[in-house]
């Protein structure tokens, strides 16, 4: 194992010389390019790209890898990734980011002149046969001349050379099309062709003879009939229900073979009742993770499963299945686990698959994949985001299902960052979008989708699912940052500038301008470079008179907002308030509101309770931590006089804050929903602060830690003393589980246990008054029992 590991080690830093030699070359070739395309192929370039690769392969020698397979890849992989006729979209992430890029000429004066005939060979034999026809029909023939060396599977290679101009031009020599009796048989015999391909393991063949049979506009008419033909849906579903069963449960482990074998079975059955045998195959795939993994093989074996259409006008079938079950989906799929696994089965049907290693170098070439085997995912990114994604988010807010949207903005995640980005879900995680997610998001239509992400974060009225706006929120700051960083005022980029630009103008009239400030970064940039269609920046709305303490609560209510989307952090608001920086747009009457108030500290306290009670009920658990952490110590601590530097550590100020809004919601408000969010909010302030003072060790010691939970209990203790038999159910649970955790770490503490039953014993609260002196009692032990009075 260790010499194996060590040959590894070996192989990659072979790899690592070998593309830091070819680097500079691919830089020169890049910078000539951009710079004078038209002579590209100079003979000075040619003899720049022989010599280097002459270099290389001397450097090269000696190592575990074939030296001359090694430089053939680099050059084949940067030629045919750049070659558009070959339709080859490599996915090798090394060359992806390097661009590397080579001409016909300048490749096939390598191949030439380094004597690569031979590797050359070897990879057509390994590709496609529709891609090889397609690079033979492009290289010099001079190149497939067999040499002494060449064995009787080369001369194949170049007969095929050969013959490719002969075959082309019989193609186009040929009638309109075959008749529909002929077509019919063909169709059998292709089936009988996939059957057979797979019994002997000829994966590749059994491959394309599926696909052009459920794919190829050749056999359209004769599908169509065999589903006429085929009237009786119940028994392929009962078919499709028998080979279904035959999978096995270890099909993590299936082979090749397996996965061959079920694809041709599908084949047979698509033909005749393609709507029952894909809609069943996507719940199978979605709820079954047993079989999930051997179903997803055969996608892979035979793409034309995944590709079909049932006409050639339509998207792919099961991608609109697949759009269908998550937008409505039906009972066994409803609920977040199956609903996952839709997403997770579209996720892989929209990631490419691995590339087979090489027995000979353990396919620890470039990238670790081979670079000669290209790699397509079965769904097009862009089909997934018009069918599945776009629709989810183009819905009103008030038309929007709630779980569709949430999955859908999962899926655009996937897609943006390229899976390679957190596949957890957590909201602390950074979603940064990868180069190819931002050219996808460029190619689409941006504006719509960063308008659409920006109305989620704008509902605040309970329509969208708090976890749907989280997610947005950070899907459109990473758009935002992708976007902002890429160029907007090249001529590739005036279909991006213009969904941008109108995407501005219609912000105006739907989002508030504390979400459009978060995309000024990037609109400022689009209105600069494109002025039309007349458009503003976000403007706050005027505060009114001076001495309104309701004015003064709004502008306390922007800052908060702002604070809680991040764009502006609680130093942000000290700074602009004491003036260590000047505020200038819509943040200066806002910040001078402020700064005018903060020399009478009981109004600024009236405006900061009065903002906080209206504006607390709407944040998510995330926003809310954020001001928590960052907004709330500081400007409470500014009203109570504390210096700048002590501004930030104000634990107990806030909770007795946070106790005042709870009291002032139940008073004013009656709605249960924001009752039950405030008293979530300051059960998250009294259980987190200043508990990191002690560790579970030793808390029942710490003073300062004592003081501070029974301050936060007394706190918690106010607010479940006024709620009445009419308030929410829930939130007096909230209150009860808090005070129970505070209750039990208090007395651990012997000497606290009296203190803690004192303070419940008036509490009109039956239950919750029984609960924390149980909590008393069993901490307290025999001697210390408490009778409840």
């Amino acid at each position: 194992m260790v010499a194996r590991n060590a040959r590894a080690g070996l192989r990659d830093v072979g790899v690592q010389n070998l593309e830091k030699r070819l680097g500079p070359l691919f830089e020169y070739l890049r910078m000539r390019y951009d710079r004078d395309a038209e002579n590209e192929d100079d003979s000075d370039v040619i003899r720049a790209v022989v010599s280097c690769g002459r270099e290389a392969l001397e450097a090269a020698r000696g190592g575990f890898h074939d030296a001359k397979a090694l430089v053939f890849d680099a050059f084949f992989f940067a030629w045919v990734s750049h070659a558009p006729s070959i339709g080859v979209t490599p996915g090798d992430p090394f060359t992806a980011r390097s661009l590397w890029r080579l001409s016909l000429k300048q490749f096939e004066a390598a191949v030439r002149e380094l004597n690569l005939g031979r590797e050359l060979r070897d990879t057509l034999r390994r590709v496609p046969d529709a891609a090889s026809r397609k690079i033979i029909a492009l290289l010099d023939e001079s190149l497939f001349s067999s040499g002494d060396e060449a064995s009787d599977d080369d001369e194949g290679v170049s007969r095929r050379a050969k013959t490719e101009t002969d075959e082309r031009t019989s193609l186009k020599s040929e009638d309109a099309g075959p008749s529909s009796h002929e077509v019919a048989h063909d169709v059998d015999f292709l089936l009988e062709s996939v059957r057979q391909a797979a019994r002997d393991d000829l994966f590749t063949c059994a491959k394309l003879a599926g696909t052009s049979l459920l794919c190829s506009e050749r056999y359209q008419e004769s599908r169509e009939k065999r589903r006429s033909e085929a009237s009786d849906t119940n028994d392929a579903d009962r078919e499709l229900v028998a080979v279904l069963n035959r999978i096995r449960g270890d099909a993590d482990a299936a082979s090749n073979r397996d996965a061959g074998a079920l694809a041709v079975e599908l084949v047979q059955l698509l033909l005749t009742s393609p709507e029952t045998t894909l809609t069943r195959l996507v719940r199978v795939a979605s709820t079954n993770t047993s079989q999930a993994s051997l179903l997803l093989s055969a996608f892979f074996a035979q793409p034309g499963i995944v590709r079909m259409q049932m006409n050639p006008s339509e998207p792919p079938r099961m991608l609109m299945e697949l759009a269908r079950l998550l937008h409505k989906p039906p009972a066994e799929l409803k609920g977040s686990h199956a609903l996952e696994g839709l997403k997770t089965l579209i996720e892989a049907l929209c990631q490419p698959r691995q590339a087979l290693s090489d027995a000979n170098d353990d396919g620890e070439r470039f990238g670790k994949r081979r670079l000669a085997l290209p790699s397509r995912s079965q769904l097009d990114h862009r089909h997934v985001l018009l069918f599945i994604v776009i629709p989810a988010l183009s819905l009103t807010v008030e038309e929007t299902d709630s779980e569709f949207e949430f999955w859908a903005l999962r899926i655009l995640q996937t897609l943006l960052t390229g899976f390679d980005g957190d596949k957890t879900g957590n909201a602390e995680t950074p979603i940064e979008c990868s180069p190819s997610g931002t050219r996808l998001l460029r190619a689409t239509y941006p504006g719509s989708m960063l308008l659409a992400m920006a109305s989620r974060i704008d509902s605040r009225s309970g329509s969208v699912a708090e976890r749907t706006r989280e997610l947005a929120a950070r899907l459109l700051q990473c758009c935002v940052a992708a976007l902002n960083s890429s160029s907007l005022d090249t001529e590739e980029d005036v279909s991006t500038l213009e969904s941008l630009a109108h995407a501005d103008a219609e912000a105006a009239t739907r989002l508030t301008w504390h979400t459009r400030m978060l995309m000024e970064t990037l609109m400022r940039r689009v209105r600069e470079i494109r002025p039309t269609p007349t458009r503003s920046p976000p403007a706050a709305p005027s505060l009114g008179p001076e001495d309104d303490v309701s004015a003064t609560a709004s502008a306390l209510a922007d800052v908060i907002l702002l604070c809680a989307t991040q764009f502006l952090r609680g130093d942000d608001i000290m700074d602009l308030i004491h003036g260590n920086r000047s505020a200038d747009g819509n943040l200066k009457e806002i910040i001078e509101r402020v700064r005018d108030c903060s020399g009478s500290s009981s109004e600024l306290r009236r405006a900061l309770l009065e903002a906080c009670t209206t504006l607390l009920p709407r944040l998510t658990a995330r926003e809310f931590d954020v001001v928590l952490q960052e907004a709330l110590p500081r400007l409470l601590g500014s009203v109570q006089g504390a210096p700048e530097g002590d501004q930030g550590s104000c634990g107990p100020l806030v909770v007795d804050f946070l106790t005042r809004v709870s009291l002032a919601q139940m008073e004013i408000s009656g709605k249960n929903r924001d009752i039950e969010t405030v008293s979530r909010q300051l059960a998250s302030a009294a259980t987190r602060v200043n508990e990191a003072s002690a560790t579970d060790g030793e808390h029942h010691t710490d003073v300062d830690f004592l003081a501070a939970a029974f301050h936060n209990l007394r706190c918690v203790s106010v607010v479940l003393s006024h709620m009445t038999t009419h308030s929410s159910e829930k939130a007096r649970d909230i209150l009860l589980n808090v005070a129970l955790e505070l209750a039990g770490k208090l007395c651990d503490n012997e000497r606290m246990v009296s203190e803690v039953a004192q303070l419940f014993e008036a509490c009109p609260d039956e239950r919750c008054k029984q609960h924390v002196l149980a909590v008393c009692n069993t901490k307290g032990g025999r001697n210390a029992t408490i009778e409840s009075r």
